[in-house]
Parts: structure tokens; C-alpha cells; sequence
């Protein structure tokens, strides 16, 4: 290597070698500085800055809202005591020095509740499905599953590294004892409140310069939704769509890679459903690696194919809105498309689907297909038919919605261990419909009762649109959602 290409540029040190308080040197135009290269280690600037100037207006979060979305533990205030004891215990206990490979997998997380992220075992695997169960349809999902999160916190395991044993910890206790009290107390515990904080201000300054980054951040996004969803239920959607947006430049390549399938299909899927329903359009559309490719997702089933009609329905939706709000007509000409193309839609089974899957696990992900299905053709439905108005297509999509998941219901009865699919968007359009939705529908989707405050407020929008409806409303869908309660869907 010629050293006079090397050169001490005008940028920010590497976190290595600000960590081992070392010169921090690049070649010329190199984006990987010479240190991290021998030692091949990821060459990241991920640690927190010092802000600069005034603190952004933006929305609170944490209890009682005292905490903004993008609090930061570094001001240009000197901090207390109390919080600058609490950030270097983190800094200390949790991470354990780097090895003299420098490979990522060096850094663990100490803790006696945790398994280590890169040990496996079937006790570990067994463990891990049942603990985090909520995450999964079938714990045959586990090992893949926990194959991504290891491969996520490798890519950058000091921008995970204090959310990851939040939630992980947190969680945990919810299964083992049957209750939620223990988590929700865990999760607002102060000091995890504090690495939630910075786990934020991480994710807030992370600088995307590789296909890796982007995993770790999609990683930590989608970590940090599920605890606010977790505890008041008020940044989720912001924090996750801030995330896939930073990684939205490179979203293609890791759609390519079949290992990041459990990391990044959830956020797509959850931000697809939410945007389906207010009317919004997602930040990506789904990816399919090839036509005679199935993909099973953890959550979402064989229904992964259907993700990006539901995009293009979004779109659709949004283009309806703009014109009602202008008053101008829709043509119904593209709503009869779109209801076509989700009516010829059929689900692939991949050939190897009864002998991976029990019976039961099977038939649960063609209902949740059905389901997905016939939900998707009420939202069509309604993006030009009046929500106020009672129709005999709108409520007969939603009874057999209702149906399929009573059918559903029957066989969960007779095999003991089933859980019900992911499908709180399909039973909340049905909802909409039809007035007398039974509360042990909702009771029964495990997603939400980790989240009761999520719970609340979508029932509270549900009785908001009746109560409208019982007033005589005639509009549409979308100005229910504008002026009714704020709420989240989740898958």
C-alpha cells in the first residue's frame, strides 16, 4: 500500500477508533479507514453527536409524553449525574471489548437473563419460540427468526445492542408468567426508558453507507416500534417509517437475500396494513426474488404475494382522496381493476408446505390468506362507496371475514398449542361494517394484548365510526380516520 495515499481526512473518527482512542486514517475517497481494514472490522460512525443549536419541536413520548421522539443523551447542557452514571453503566456492563480480530460477533451482550446472541442450542431455540411467540405464527419460525436478529446485531451490534436487551428482557417474563403487568413494568422501567432514549438518538443520527447498515437499522426500527407500541402506543408508525425510509435506498438488495426475510418483511407488512386503512402510501412496495419463489413469512403466511397489490391499492386510495377532497368524481373504472386483480389473486404454496408445517399451522395461513383477501376487496370497495352507507357488498365481504376467522376459531378449539393468525386488518374492516363484533375476537389476537393501550384505542376508533354512522355520516373512510382518535394497526 503506498502510504502517500494516505491522508488524515476532515471527518468524523470511526467508532473503533474513537473507542480505542486511536488516529482514525482513510485513503483517498475510501469509505472503510485503514484500521477497520486490517483488522476487517465494520468501520461505522454510529455513536451518538453532540446536538448543536436548539432542540427540534417534535412530539413526546415515554411516560406521561416527558421524553421527545429524538431525545438524545448528549446536549450541549451538561448532563446530571444520575443520567451520565446511567449511560457509562451501559457503556460498561453490557459491551465487552473488542477481540483482536475485530469481527463483529465479538461484541455480546452480558446479562444473566440473555442468552448470548450467537450461542444456539435446541434448548435455546425452544426457549426463544416461546418467549417470543408473539413475533412468530408457528414457532417453526424460531430459527430463522433468531438466525436474522444474530445476523442484524453483527452488522452493528452498538446501534442494537441497548434495545435489543430492552425488549428481550422485557418481554420474556410476559410468557413465562402469564402477565403483562411484569412487562409493562420492566418496559417503563427508568433505566430502560434511558437506553430507549438512546437507542433513538442512534437511529436518529445512523448514517446508511452499506447494505448492512441498512439491516441493523431496519433492526432497530421495527425494535423500537414494538416498544412504544409495547407501552403508550404513540411514536410506532413514525419511528418504523423513518427507518425503512433510511434504508428504502437499498431495500431491493436485502429483499434479495432470503437470511433478512424475518427482519424485513415485518416493518413492510405492518407499515402496508397501516397505510391501507388511513389511506396513506407505504414507504416501499414489496419485492417478490422471483415468480416460482415462495416466500412464508413469519407473520404475514402465504399471504406475501398479496403485499404488493395492497401497495398499489394504497396508492389508488390515496389518488381517491385527493380527488374527494377537491370534489371532483372518481372513476370507477380503476376501482373495477383493482377488484379484478385481487379477485384472480391466488395464494402460492410452496411444495414443501404440508411437510414443514403441521395440518393445522397450514390451514390457518389459507384463512389468513382468505381473509387477507376478501379484506382487501372491502377496502377497494369503500375507496369510492360511502363508509356511511349500508350496502349489501360491503357487509357481506365482512361476514365472511368474520367466517372464515369463526371457522379458523373451531379448529384452534380441538388442538391444543394453535394460535391465531396475524389478522387484526381484516377483522377491523369487518368491524366497520358490522356492528356487533364480539370483544373475544380481539381478545384472542396474542399481538394485542402485549399492547392493550394499541387495543384501546383501535376500539375506540371502532365505536367513533359507529357512533358516527348511528348519526347519519355519509363520507368516506378517510375522514373518519382524519378526525376520529389517533390508533396504530398492526398486523
Amino acid at each position: 500500500m503506498n502510504m502517500g495515499s494516505i491522508i488524515t481526512q476532515k471527518r468524523r473518527s470511526c467508532d473503533r477508533c474513537f473507542r480505542h482512542k486511536q488516529k482514525c486514517r482513510y485513503e483517498v475517497e475510501g469509505e472503510i479507514c485503514t484500521a477497520c481494514s486490517t483488522s476487517q472490522a465494520i468501520c461505522s460512525t454510529l455513536r451518538p453527536r453532540i446536538r448543536q443549536g436548539r432542540r427540534p419541536n417534535v412530539q413526546r413520548l415515554g411516560l406521561k409524553k416527558h421524553v421527545h421522539i429524538w431525545e438524545t443523551n448528549t446536549t450541549t447542557t451538561k448532563p446530571s449525574n444520575q443520567r451520565r452514571q446511567m449511560v457509562e453503566h451501559n457503556v460498561s456492563e453490557f459491551v465487552c471489548p473488542v477481540a483482536a480480530s475485530g469481527h463483529p460477533t465479538s461484541f455480546l451482550i452480558h446479562d444473566p437473563d440473555m442468552d448470548s446472541p450467537f450461542e444456539s442450542s435446541p434448548d435455546i431455540i425452544i426457549r426463544f419460540s416461546k418467549d417470543y411467540s408473539v413475533f412468530m405464527s408457528t414457532p417453526r419460525f424460531a430459527p430463522s427468526f433468531r438466525t436474522a436478529l444474530q445476523k442484524s446485531y453483527a452488522c452493528a451490534p452498538i446501534l442494537l445492542r441497548d434495545i435489543f436487551r430492552v425488549v428481550f428482557v422485557s418481554i420474556s417474563p410476559y410468557f413465562k408468567n402469564s402477565t403483562m403487568s411484569t412487562t409493562t413494568m420492566l418496559l417503563n422501567d427508568q433505566s430502560n426508558i434511558m437506553l430507549r432514549t438512546v437507542s433513538l438518538q442512534k437511529l436518529r443520527t445512523a448514517k446508511v453507507l452499506s447494505i448492512q447498515h441498512a439491516f441493523a437499522i431496519v433492526a432497530l426500527g421495527q425494535t423500537l416500534a414494538a416498544y412504544e407500541l409495547m407501552t403508550n402506543c404513540v411514536g410506532s408508525m413514525l419511528i418504523l417509517r423513518y427507518s425503512l425510509n433510511c434504508a428504502k435506498w437499498c431495500y431491493g438488495e436485502m429483499a434479495m437475500d432470503h437470511t433478512m426475510d424475518p427482519i424485513v418483511i415485518a416493518p413492510v407488512l405492518w407499515d402496508t396494513v397501516q397505510c391501507v386503512v388511513k389511506g396513506e402510501i407505504p414507504i416501499v412496495r414489496f419485492i417478490k426474488r422471483a415468480k416460482d419463489e415462495v416466500v412464508v413469512d413469519k407473520m404475514v403466511g402465504i399471504c406475501t404475494g398479496l403485499l404488493g397489490t395492497l401497495y398499489d391499492l394504497c396508492v389508488l386510495s390515496q389518488r381517491a382522496k385527493e380527488l374527494q377532497r377537491c370534489g371532483s368524481d372518481i372513476s370507477t373504472a380503476c376501482i373495477k381493476q383493482m377488484e379484478q386483480k385481487i379477485n384472480c389473486w391466488v395464494p402460492h404454496i410452496p411444495s414443501d408446505l404440508t411437510s414443514t408445517f403441521s395440518h393445522l399451522e397450514t390451514i390457518g395461513m389459507e384463512i389468513q390468506a382468505s381473509m387477507y383477501q376478501k379484506a382487501s376487496l372491502l377496502k377497494a370497495h369503500r375507496v369510492c362507496s360511502p363508509i356511511g352507507t349500508e350496502d349489501s357488498i360491503a357487509i357481506s365481504l365482512a361476514q365472511q371475514i368474520l367466517l372464515e376467522f369463526s371457522r379458523y376459531s373451531t379448529l384452534v378449539d380441538v388442538e391444543n398449542g394453535a394460535k391465531m393468525p396475524y389478522v387484526v386488518l381484516p377483522i377491523l374492516l369487518a368491524a366497520l361494517e358490522i356492528s356487533d363484533v364480539s370483544r373475544e375476537i380481539w381478545d384472542s389476537m396474542a399481538l394485542l394484548s402485549l399492547a392493550p393501550v394499541c387495543a384501546g384505542k383501535i376500539a375506540d376508533f371502532v365505536e367513533f365510526v359507529w357512533e358516527r354512522r348511528r348519526h347519519g355520516f355519509a363520507g368516506y373512510m378517510w375522514e373518519l380516520v382524519d378526525e376520529g382518535p389517533d390508533f396504530i394497526v398492526v398486523p
